[in-house]
């Protein structure tokens, strides 16, 4: 027998042997699985329900607590660079108002003038 007749049969070996293991770990799972689906359908309702509330009630609050997180976070990098609003005088306000009134008329009846 050769060198590569040999290593044939030795993978080969191997191969047949992690298909057992496989088989006997895929077994096991299933069995695993039997054993928990079992136990679950016999527990009632409002058992296996128990616990919904709770847990949804703390992820809100990490939720929260994590968006007020965010907001301060942006809101302090908003601060330093903040930039400076224009203040408009009451006159000029009443000048703009005006014109925004001409235009809505014009725009309305289709006469008027902005002068």
């Amino acid at each position: 027998m050769g060198y590569s007749s040999l290593t044939k049969k030795r993978h080969q070996a191997q191969e047949t042997e992690a298909k057992i293991n496989l088989g006997r770990e895929i077994d096991s799972i299933i069995k695993d699985a039997e054993k928990l689906s079992s136990t679950q359908e016999n527990r009632p309702k409002s058992e296996r329900l128990a616990g919904l509330r709770g847990n949804r009630k703390e992820e809100r609050e990490q939720i929260r607590k994590q968006e007020a997180f965010t907001a301060e976070v942006e809101s302090a990098a908003e601060q330093p660079g903040r930039e400076k609003t224009e203040e408009i005088s009451p006159a000029m306000q009443m000048i703009r108002r005006k014109m925004e009134e001409k235009i809505k008329d014009e725009s309305l009846y289709g006469k008027g003038s902005l002068s």
